[in-house]
């Protein structure tokens, strides 16, 4: 399993809501540490994303409300900050700044291309799953779906490949 370092990942402050405030404010991202983290990369607008966000909000309360320390943080993939701000607008959950360079660079590490996905981050570190939403819509109760992608793969079975040697 890959092992990664979230302070690294996501750089130094995210955005959360804290109770007391209106306004998101900026945390350290130390406080993931140790911690179950998903990394969820949506899009506001996008259908997927926007039936996806709900179950995965139920999940997270109820692992939450159970004393799992399991948090969130939307990436978000948003063309613009006023559709990042609504978006994030209707999640618990913290948040990486618009714009941010983390944005791309996870992106590309993680192979993003169709939101939404999310990632499975252990306390330690490990990275669980690279796409755990099947395990958020299909098996809440295996949380933190680490064998989501191989039950997917190992679900389908192909037949062997056979080739012919072609002698020249």
């Amino acid at each position: 399993m890959e092992k990664v370092n979230i302070r690294e990942l996501l750089g130094p402050t995210i955005l959360t809501r804290l109770p007391e405030q209106a306004e998101p404010s900026h945390i350290d991202t130390e406080t993931l540490e140790g911690k179950y983290v998903g990394l969820l990369f949506s899009r506001a607008f996008v259908p997927t994303c926007f039936r996806f966000a709900p179950k995965l909000k139920d999940v997270y309360d109820k692992q939450r409300e159970s004393g799992t320390s399991f948090e969130v943080v939307l990436i978000p993939l948003d063309s613009s900050q006023e559709s990042c701000d609504e978006q994030y607008s209707t999640m618990p959950w913290s948040c990486l700044p618009w714009g941010s360079p983390e944005i791309q660079s996870l992106k590309k590490q993680f192979a993003v291309t169709t939101p939404p996905v999310l990632v499975m981050i252990s306390p330690d570190g490990h990275i669980l799953s690279r796409d755990a939403r099947l395990g958020v819509k299909d098996t809440p109760k295996d949380f933190p779906w680490k064998s989501v992608e191989a039950a997917v793969s190992s679900s389908y079975s192909f037949p062997p490949l056979r080739c012919k040697q072609t002698v020249l």
